[in-house]
């Protein structure tokens, strides 16, 4: 099902995850209300300024694709992997934990790929599925406050999802509505916790037509910071007809 979906939307346009109170418009009032939630959403993860004062994030994790190996670009399944990143940037390294290639490494590092064999010496390689891979990892493990980054931020009004009203926060980049470019991002903000319980978004290097859910769950401390430690992943919105993807659960996180 996730391979028929992969070739149907090479050949659709870009899906558009905008809901009818962001089609109407965003507004300056709209902004504000956006960065004003977006701000409560940080200080309930642990706050900016706890997130500015560290270097680094590391954490283990294991990436359960049910199976289906070809699709997940794993070495096995599941795949257990420690990552190391440089908080900020896309800078980090990965090293396996399981499978036939345990310890091998791989890095990135101001752009540049690298590898390193199990007690080997790091050399620069020709990006694979791994260095997509990493940029992802990373992204999703710093989310909370990377997300701040886009140059659209808005709130996007309310919706009801299994008894929860929950506050709805939109970001992308370039512009409102969906394009080739950039993806969309509607954050799903619980209304007391302001923690994300769901992530409705688009990848458009992979999905051109299709979206994304992420449902996140187990959040507990972890540092300063309380952070989910389980990622169920779908195709399809919150309150629709979902594909199961793949499922992420960390072991382990520590900040320096």
């Amino acid at each position: 099902m996730i391979l028929v979906l992969l070739a149907i939307s090479c050949f659709h346009k870009p899906k558009d995850i905008r809901n009818d109170f962001l089609k109407a418009g965003i507004t300056d009032e709209s902004r504000q209300q956006g960065r004003d939630l977006l701000h409560k959403m940080e200080q309930a993860y642990g706050g900016r300024e706890a997130w500015d004062s560290l270097t680094y994030g590391e954490f283990i994790q294991i990436a359960d694709w049910y199976g289906r190996t070809p699709i997940a670009h794993w070495d096995t399944l599941p795949q257990r992997y420690r990552l190391r990143a440089v908080l900020g940037s896309h800078d980090c390294e990965l090293q396996l934990l399981n499978g036939p290639n345990t310890g091998l490494s791989y890095k990135i590092q101001e752009g540049t790929f690298m590898v390193k064999a199990a007690g080997g010496e790091w050399q620069e390689a020709e990006e694979n599925s791994y260095a997509e891979k990493m940029i992802f990892k990373n992204y999703w493990f710093q989310f909370p406050f990377r997300i701040g980054e886009a140059s659209i931020i808005s709130y996007a009004g309310e919706e009801e999802l299994e008894g929860t009203t929950y506050q709805l926060l939109y970001a992308t980049w370039g512009e409102e509505a969906a394009n080739s470019t950039y993806d969309q991002f509607l954050m799903y903000v619980h209304p007391t916790s302001f923690q994300i319980e769901y992530l409705y978004f688009t990848v458009r290097e992979k999905l051109k037509s299709q979206s994304v859910t992420a449902r996140f769950d187990s959040f507990r401390q972890a540092g300063p910071f309380v952070l989910p430690h389980s990622q169920f992943v779908s195709v399809g919105r919150p309150a629709g007809l979902q594909v199961k993807a793949h499922e992420n659960h960390y072991q382990s996180i520590v900040f320096e």
